[in-house]
């Protein structure tokens, strides 16, 4: 079906409507429009402004005269242009042309009305920015896409028995076989008691429906998500919150799957497919801290629990969870503890599944005719000197039993030698459409759960006329959430450091919590960055029983400042082991006492359990972002002597590597001194548009020192 379709942008521009002569003013032009409105197949579309304000101001683009539009209702930021007033009185226009990206003009804006005046007095209250805002269709493209609809119908059979049947049948068929069983001579008395056991609990499974108990106990266990650490949060229904993870095959298996993003739906087998038919029968799912590998076992086994496999079009299997966190002290060999075994104890341990009798024998007929999917979450969780017993027996489970595994793990935690026929497979960083419904399911349900359900629930016990309907709250739930979301979408978009950041669910969930309703982003960075610290230093580790050696992440972080500042001097990102541990020895010896925790161990737990290291294991070492280095190099300079740390700032000031380590030095700090040494070598392009970014972005920068940056602006 062919369409076409108009993008309707509306220009925000920024220009003094009257100015004074040989004045530097600041003009800013950016754009927004409604996200549904994209008709592009690209993410980005590129805008170049031409100001043309001659005679009356000489103009000059700050930073760049690019608008790069994006999909998500906004733009990566403004564009900024110097104008430097006339030294004529007089009234003209400014024109504003658009281009695309192959120089044709699109739009142009006449500005008019403009006054030049002598003095302040004629000036009046003119010297302030007015905002002008105008909406034009001026950017159309023409789609074309075939649509097509598939209809799954779907029919699911239920089968309940009463409870009062259930019970009759199972205490007479318990009474019979409990006679049969008295008759039965000593001699042959434990080989019969065996086969009518197992008899038994399969018969006792499929009359008292202990499948259907099962999976209920399952999605009790599973319909909330748990960010592990991250204290403070509402409660979280996975379903509503969940966004798929992006894969991609990282070793030579099935050639079916290589060259190809998947979602986890896209390996399982599908309900079509023939028993006994698998694209990855043994997956290992291997990712950093923080992608969701924990998550997506809990998604898995609530979607398995809960029919909403069937909108997948998957197979139908028995999901069975098992984290190694929980068992690993109980494995002595390959094949020991049983697998079905295992399962029982831990099914025992299920919510209101204490006096549920799990039979092992059906679970173990069910592992045999491949009709399970088993999930081995955090094999990196198994303490060092036990992950090969581990991985040994869990590649004898899975030799034994022909169902579909899946394992997961950290990269350092799984040895790929240990497993025979186990496809990897890779979690990929979040794009732009996922941090996009994230966003959306986020502030979605936020908003519903936070605010207005409890609004709807209060106006019920009040007078009738006081009500509000269910259908009322949540359309203005569904209003504040997307506004909320917009808001958040065209704050991140707009900053790419931040978009590169939010790249796994963990650290976009820590951005969105930050974020506040048109309260500024970078105003909150600060304490974006102190949440990641204190999330991987300290509560992640804690409540996932995978602990460093010191527990409190202030102490962590200090010991890694000094690393992070070295990097910075050497101009570097990465580092060899022994090189590292040199420059920590000090401070760590400083922070713990016990000289068991060496430097190079120390460096180990950090990149295995807090996953701020990646590298290692005779590599070497770098943050997993930039920024972090950056962040931490900037914080250890902020804690020495004040003048040392200024003047080892100072010193670096016009290196461009060192931009972001001021940028955070300066919020730290005190932004003054740096906002003057940009001012005392005004030749410098670079350092003034630091000085404008950091004046942008804090509220301790007085009018008039302002006023001297935009000045010393003007005359490049």
């Amino acid at each position: 079906m062919k369409m076409e379709q108009d993008l309707f942008i509306r220009p925000i521009i920024s220009y003094p409507e009257k100015a004074l002569i040989g004045e530097a003013y600041l003009m800013t032009i950016d754009f927004e429009f409604p996200v549904e409105d994209w008709p592009y197949e690209d993410e980005e579309y590129q805008v170049y402004c031409v100001v043309e304000a001659e005679p009356m101001f000489r103009s000059m683009p700050i930073n760049q005269s690019t608008i790069v539009l994006h999909r998500f209702g906004g733009s990566y930021g403004e564009v900024k242009f110097l104008l430097k007033a006339s030294l004529k009185a007089g009234i003209g226009n400014i024109r504003v042309s658009f281009l695309n990206k192959w120089g044709r003009c699109i739009q142009i804006l006449n500005l008019e009305g403009i006054v030049i005046c002598q003095n302040e007095e004629r000036l009046g209250q003119a010297s302030s920015f007015e905002w002008i805002e105008r909406k034009t269709p001026f950017l159309q493209e023409t789609m074309s896409s075939e649509e097509e609809t598939n209809r799954i119908n779907i029919i699911s059979r239920v089968i309940s028995l009463g409870s009062g049947l259930m019970t009759n049948l199972g205490q007479g068929l318990m009474s019979a076989l409990g006679n049969r069983m008295k008759q039965r001579g000593e001699a042959s008395g434990k080989l019969i008691d065996r086969a009518v056991d197992n008899a038994l609990d399969k018969t006792l499974t499929r009359l008292t429906g202990f499948h259907r108990q099962y999976l209920e106990a399952l999605r009790t266990r599973c319909v909330d998500l748990n960010v592990e650490g991250y204290g403070g949060l509402p409660r979280l229904a996975l379903e509503d919150i969940y966004v798929e993870l992006r894969m991609h095959p990282g070793g030579q298996g099935n050639p079916t799957l290589q060259n190809r993003n998947l979602t986890i739906w896209n390996i399982l087998p599908k309900a079509n497919d023939p028993d006994g038919h698998f694209l990855a029968r043994l997956m290992a799912v291997i990712a950093g801290p923080g992608y969701g590998k924990t998550t997506l076992m809990q998604f898995l086994t609530l979607n398995f629990s809960n029919q909403g496999y069937l909108e997948k079009g998957a197979k139908e299997l028995i999901p069975v969870l098992l984290l190694f966190r929980d068992f690993h002290g109980q494995i002595k060999a390959p094949n020991e503890p049983k697998l079905p075994q295992l399962i029982v104890e831990t099914v025992q341990k299920l919510p209101r599944c204490e006096d549920l009798r799990a039979p092992e024998p059906w679970f173990k007929e069910k592992l045999q005719q491949g009709k399970c999917l088993v999930m081995l979450d955090g094999l990196d969780e198994v303490p060092d000197d036990q992950r090969e017993l581990a991985s040994h027996w869990a590649n004898w489970q899975m030799q034994n039993y022909p169902s579909q595994f899946i394992l997961t793990s950290r990269p350092h935690g799984y040895n790929s030698s240990l497993f025979k026929g186990m496809e990897r497979i890779d979690v990929l960083d979040f794009n732009n459409d996922q941090k996009r419904t994230f966003i959306e399911k986020w502030y979605r349900f936020i908003a519903w759960e936070t605010k207005w359900r409890w609004h709807w629930i209060e106006s019920q016990r009040q007078e009738p006329s006081k009500h509000l309907s269910e259908e009322q709250a949540k359309a203005q739930s569904q209003d504040d959430a997307d506004k909320a979301a917009a808001d958040l979408r065209r704050q991140l978009f707009a900053d790419r450091s931040l978009v590169d950041l939010a790249k796994n669910p963990l650290l976009l969930t820590i951005i969105a919590v930050g974020h506040k309703y048109k309260e500024r982003l970078p105003q909150r960075r600060l304490d974006v960055y102190r949440e990641i610290f204190q999330l991987l230093l300290e509560d992640r580790p804690y409540q996932r029983q995978t602990r460093l050696t010191i527990s409190n992440a202030a102490d962590n972080q200090t010991i890694l400042q000094p690393l992070a500042l070295q990097l910075m001097e050497a101009n570097s990102t990465q580092f060899k082991p022994r090189q590292g541990a040199e420059w920590i020895q000090q401070r760590l010896a400083e922070k713990y006492e016990d000289p068991a925790l060496t430097p190079t161990k120390f460096l180990e737990e950090i990149q295995q359990v807090s996953g701020l290291l990646v590298g290692g294991e005779g590599y070497s070492y770098e943050f997993t972002h930039k920024t972090f280095q950056e962040y931490l190099a900037a914080v250890e300079l902020s804690e020495c002597n004040l003048d040392l740390g200024e003047r080892k700032v100072m010193s670096h000031f016009a290196d461009e590597n060192w931009q972001e380590v001021i940028y955070f030095y300066a919020l730290l700090t005190d932004p003054v001194p740096i906002i003057e040494r940009a001012l005392e070598i005004p030749d410098n392009v670079h350092t003034l548009q630091l000085a404008m970014r950091i004046t942008d972005d804090t509220q301790l920068i007085d009018s008039n020192l302002k006023r001297a940056l935009i000045n010393a602006l003007s005359v490049l």
